[in-house]
């Protein structure tokens, strides 16, 4: 199946019914939001990381019922879940020396327990970008991915442009901390558009801005619901942004949420890699 038959796919099943499963399913999703959401903001446990765990994995499920007006399998949750965890431990680890986030609790973890309670935490965040990102696509049309004989060479700079600023952030990070999310989606992007899939930076290339705008406005939304629930959480997270600590929005400095948007790019492009993406059950593929 092309990318555009699958658009069309997607569109015509937007407009289906929404099953009694799934109502039953969002309702449940409800309540563990509003359970976990409550909990999260006024207790202060050493299960914070389970709460917040909660809050997500509800909300999650509701954008995608927003978007698709069905659930797209708890397989493919998963799926998504588990390359999540490796994901959010690289931005950790580039964390550890860009030093532009630090946890603040109440509770000492210790190593197992922390990793453990982290890693359930991170397993939320490529899912929500997910049904983000299948929520903001439906107001737009999107065409074949673009074809273009200098695919190969746009791919290979991407790549190699990505790389070298992974690598900035580590040799200076005060100066290139906000590298820090664009080096993994020019690598990712690079290898998407080498592998013969939709490169978000050439279809901007040719003004084709839907794609990136809808997926950008899709982690400026996750974006702002990771701030708006984190501000009143414990855990909580706190920034410390070189020359960009001002103008807060909760505890993100304005500026920040800037990042959101090649992380969001960063995200759809691994999970759409040729490669990868076969492994990653879609209820919309088995239908077909």
């Amino acid at each position: 199946m092309t990318r555009r038959d699958r658009a069309n796919a997607e569109r015509r099943h937007f407009g289906s019914g929404v099953d009694a499963p799934f109502l039953r399913l969002r309702a449940l999703a409800f309540v563990l939001m509003a359970a976990s959401w409550f909990l999260l903001w006024t207790r202060t446990s050493y299960w914070g990381p389970l709460f917040f765990t909660g809050t997500w994995l509800g909300a999650t499920v509701l954008i995608y019922s927003a978007g698709l007006r069905h659930y797209p399998g708890i397989q493919r949750h998963l799926a998504l879940a588990v390359l999540s965890v490796p994901l959010w431990w690289w931005f950790e680890l580039v964390n550890s020396r860009v030093d532009n986030w630090e946890y603040l609790t109440a509770s000492d973890y210790g190593a197992v327990s922390y990793a453990l309670f982290a890693s359930l935490a991170f397993s939320t965040v490529v899912p929500a970008l997910d049904a983000a990102t299948r929520l903001t696509m439906r107001s737009f049309r999107f065409e074949a991915a673009p074809s273009s004989h200098h695919s190969r060479t746009l791919a290979a700079t991407e790549i190699l442009s990505g790389a070298v600023s992974v690598s900035l952030t580590f040799i200076a990070p005060d100066l290139f901390f906000p590298l820090v999310w664009v080096g993994p989606f020019l690598i990712f992007d690079g290898i998407v558009l080498l592998q013969g899939g939709r490169g978000i930076l050439a279809a901007l290339m040719t003004e084709e801005w839907q794609i990136g705008f809808a997926v950008g406005l899709a982690g400026l939304l996750c974006g702002a619901l990771w701030e708006f629930w984190n501000f009143w959480a414990n855990p909580q997270w706190v920034y410390h942004l070189p020359y960009l600590d001002f103008l807060h929005i909760f505890e993100m400095p304005v500026l920040g949420y800037l990042g959101y948007v090649p992380f969001a790019w960063s995200v759809y492009q691994l999970i759409n890699l040729p490669s990868l993406s076969r492994y990653i059950p879609s209820r919309i593929q088995e239908a077909q």
